[in-house]
């Protein structure tokens, strides 16, 4: 569900997840 992206949300807050997500796996 995490990697699942909404179609609602902002393209600059996947950007920050991914940010805060990649680093971190």
């Amino acid at each position: 569900a995490a990697n699942q992206p909404c179609v609602f949300v902002e393209p600059g807050v996947i950007e920050q997840l991914q940010s805060m997500v990649a680093p971190a796996a």
